[in-house]
């Protein structure tokens, strides 16, 4: 029998699946990338390919904030030496590092060699070693028991053969893409598992994007469907959310070991529930429908360690 999420996974691959908006120009030339280089100002360590990197360092330019932008490629064709990346990752007041996404046209030992580096800058926003977005089992065991407040995370069950698919909704545990469909249609499919088995939650559905204290958080406005990446946003709009419900999140981003965090949420029925700490947001995609660019500026002044960019 087909598994019930790989048509989704076809879907991903023909890019289909998308949150619309916010596709971000090809990235700028080396010149352009390497302006600042060995001026001691911040870095983004991404693949060229990153839209998310790509649209980070547009704004700062458009803004006038020194970056430097040293990617994967760099390295993989010598237009780089390796200590002239040394010296501006250590040089660095912040490093703003993404994990290249394509394995494909990666180099594991170069690849190793950036990680090993950018750990060394103390100010780093970019996925921790401590994170468990990747087993999400873990991850909601693990968000669940940081914070004692009413901010929750949904029941989930895991399971290999849905008996019961009403009310509830269906994640993949892994190798399939981690987005939401109806398990009712498929109560009663034998070896579709593992999945993960989630309540049906209703209520308005938030992404929150947090760097340290500083937090920006969105309702978003869908379109039909249960998953707004399937079916696309019809808009979204700047929200606040309350001093405990940020100091909670606080707790859960402190648990994985995360400073800059997407977290998905829905508000329902006075509760707040989590449902994902990802700790490599591509956010690009939220501030390209918002009014000005809160989540760069605030990805900015953590590197600059709040200092005003010249």
């Amino acid at each position: 029998m087909k598994h019930p999420l790989h048509e989704g996974v076809i879907d991903r691959k023909e890019g289909r699946i998308s949150i619309t908006d916010g596709t971000s120009d090809s990235a700028p030339d080396q010149s352009i990338r390497h302006r600042y280089l060995g001026t001691g100002c911040p870095v983004v360590v991404a693949a060229l390919s990153d839209d998310t990197a790509t649209h980070f360092f547009k704004i700062c330019r458009q803004e006038d904030y020194p970056i430097i932008w040293l990617s994967y490629e760099d390295l993989y064709n010598n237009s780089i030496a390796f200590d002239a990346f040394r010296s501006a990752i250590d040089n660095a007041p912040g490093i703003y590092f993404r994990e290249s996404g394509d394995q494909r046209k990666s180099d594991t030992a170069v690849d190793a060699a950036i990680r090993a580096v950018v750990r060394r800058n103390e100010n780093l926003l970019g996925p921790p070693r401590s994170a468990t977005n990747s087993n999400k089992p873990v991850h909601l065991d693990n968000l669940r028991t940081s914070t004692e407040s009413s901010v929750t995370v949904p029941r989930t069950q895991i399971v290999s053969r849905i008996q019961n698919g009403r009310s509830k909704v269906m994640k993949a545990i892994s190798g399939f893409p981690a987005f939401t469909i109806d398990a009712g249609p498929h109560e009663g499919c034998d070896g579709v598992g593992p999945l993960l088995l989630q309540e049906y939650l209703t209520g308005d559905e938030l992404r929150i994007h947090a760097v340290d204290s500083d937090f920006v958080s969105h309702l978003l406005k869908k379109n039909d469907g249960i998953d707004y990446r399937v079916t696309g946003l019809a808009g979204l709009e700047r929200v606040s959310i309350s001093s405990g419900e940020q100091d909670a999140l606080r707790d859960m981003m402190e648990a994985e070991g995360v400073r800059f965090g997407g977290i998905d949420l829905i508000r329902s029925k006075n509760r707040l529930i989590v449902l994902e700490l990802n700790p490599m947001p591509g956010y690009h995609p939220y501030e390209a429908r918002d009014d000005d660019n809160p989540i760069t500026e605030m990805i900015y002044k953590s590197l600059i360690n709040n200092e005003c960019a010249d």
